[in-house]
């Protein structure tokens, strides 16, 4: 003998009210929990601002550019590490605490990394429409001595 079970739908409208507004709540309460992985990635500090600009003043000065050179570069440089700082935001690292920071796993790395070098190739191609090619030279050098310094800060 084999028993079957029928499910009947719910007959009553305030039962089936009730059960959309236990799904509606629950939907409502997912999003809110969800919403920090969805948050933009903060605007910088008046200090970190500074910081900023005073990375982007060493750099100009390091690449010897002219005065008509930095008034086109400097917003370029400064967008770009304005980026790079909202893509290691995204991956939920502070550069200027790593101690704070957990270690991501190999494939977020790569991820972050790959997002961080289109910011690069960017702004590479930006800044060679203004630089010299032994600037851009310079400017790379100075790309590769800032991620040593991010990797000894960060432990990696």
């Amino acid at each position: 003998m084999t028993r079957t079970l029928a499910l009947a739908p719910p007959t009553s409208t305030r039962f089936h009210g009730a059960s959309l507004l236990n799904l509606a709540l629950l939907v409502l309460f997912s999003l809110l929990l969800a919403a920090p992985a969805f948050a933009q990635p903060t605007e910088p500090s008046d200090e970190a601002r500074e910081r900023l600009r005073a990375q982007v003043d060493a750099t100009l000065d390091r690449l010897d550019v002219t005065d008509e050179q930095r008034a086109a570069v400097a917003p370029i440089l400064e967008a770009s590490m304005l980026e790079r700082l909202a893509v290691l935001q995204e991956y939920g690292i502070d550069p200027q605490n790593p101690s704070a920071n957990g270690r991501p796993s190999i494939r977020t790395m790569r991820k972050m990394r790959g997002d961080i070098e289109d910011v690069q190739e960017r702004t590479e191609e930006q800044l060679e429409e203004h630089l010299t090619d032994d600037q851009i030279d310079a400017w790379k050098d100075i790309e590769k001595e800032r991620q040593a310094q991010m990797r000894a800060r960060s432990g990696n």
